[in-house]
C-alpha cells in the first residue's frame, strides 16, 4: 500500500508499506514414528522447535526427590532446571518433548519506506521487520562458561542467596549440551521479532544558479547509512542470523556509512 503526493509549495513526500502474514503446515513428511503425536513435526509449521518446557529451578534436594524423575539422573542439585512431565508418567525423558516457542520461519514480515523532498533537500528511510519466530540460543550466546563467555544475566544465577529471585540456573564448571540444564527447552528460546532501519539517505542538490557557468546539469551531495539501527529481543546477535542453533559463530552484518557527490554532465 503506497501513497505519494506533491503539495503546492513544492513539498514532495511518499510512503509505502508492505505487510505479510503467512502460515504454513507440514501436511506429510517422512519422520520416525513417535509414541505421542505431540512429538511429531507433521501437522506443525516448518521449523517448529520441539523440546522441553521449562518449569523453574529446583530449590532443594527435597523438591528434587518429590518431583518427576528427570532423565534418570542422580546428580541433580538445587539450582538445576526442572522440566514439565508432559505425558504425566512420573518421568521426564525424551517422550516429554513437545512444540515450544514459534517456528524458525517468521510468520509476519513487513517493511515501511518513506521520504520527503523540498527545495533541493531529500530524505528517505527504509524499515524492515519480522515477528512470530523464535531463535535458539546455545553455546557462546546462552550458556555460562562456554569458551569463557559470561553475560550480565549470569549475575542473577541461582545460588542459595538468590534462590527466590534467580533467573539463571546454577553455574557449572564447564557448560555443554550434555548437561540437562542445556537441553533444548523454551528457556533458551528468544523472541525473534525485530525492526531494523535498513537504509537512511539524505541529500542536497545545489541550486542551478550556483553552477550555471559550469558544464554540468546537476550537483548533489549525499550521505547514506545501511543497517543503522535494530530493535530486537535477541540482543547479542543479529536476529536474522541462523535461528535454528545460534551460537553467534558467524560474520555479522555490517553498519555502513557512505558520503558522496553526484555530478551530471
Amino acid at each position: 500500500l503506497g501513497w505519494q503526493d506533491q503539495l503546492a509549495s513544492g513539498f514532495n513526500y511518499f510512503v509505502k508499506a508492505i505487510y505479510s502474514n503467512a502460515k504454513n503446515t507440514i501436511i506429510e513428511m517422512s519422520e520416525a514414528s513417535q509414541p505421542f503425536d505431540y512429538m511429531l513435526a507433521t501437522g506443525r509449521p516448518i521449523g517448529q522447535f520441539i523440546g522441553y518446557q521449562f518449569d523453574g529451578f529446583f530449590q532443594s534436594y527435597e523438591e528434587i526427590a518429590a518431583s518427576p524423575q528427570q532423565f534418570g539422573l542422580s546428580n541433580l542439585a538445587p539450582g538445576d532446571m526442572k522440566y514439565k512431565d508432559i505425558n504425566q508418567d512420573g518421568i521426564v525423558d525424551q517422550n516429554d518433548q513437545t512444540a515450544i516457542g514459534h517456528s524458525t520461519v517468521p510468520e509476519i514480515t513487513y517493511s515501511l519506506s518513506t521520504g520527503i523532498a523540498f527545495k533541493g533537500i531529500d530524505l528517505s528511510l527504509l524499515f524492515q521487520g519480522a515477528a512470530r519466530s523464535s531463535v535458539y540460543m546455545v553455546s557462546d550466546l546462552g550458556w555460562d562458561n562456554s569458551w569463557g563467555n559470561y553475560f550480565e544475566e549470569h549475575y542473577n544465577r541461582w545460588t542459595p542467596e538468590t534462590a527466590l529471585t534467580a533467573t539463571y540456573p546454577r553455574f557449572l564448571q564447564k557448560s555443554d549440551g550434555a548437561n540437562q540444564n542445556y537441553y533444548i527447552s523454551d528457556y533458551w528460546l528468544r523472541d525473534g521479532r525485530y525492526l531494523r532501519l535498513i537504509n537512511v539517505q539524505v541529500g542536497y542538490a545545489l541550486p542551478k544558479a550556483v553552477y550555471r557557468k559550469l558544464p554540468v546539469t546537476n550537483i548533489r551531495f549525499f550521505a547514506n547509512a545501511f543497517n543503522l539501527l535494530t530493535w530486537d529481543e535477541v540482543k547479542r546477535v543479529d536476529p536474522e542470523s541462523n535461528p535454528d542453533r545460534n551460537s553467534g559463530q558467524f560474520y555479522p552484518q555490517q553498519r555502513i556509512v557512505n558520503f558522496g557527490i553526484n555530478v551530471g554532465f
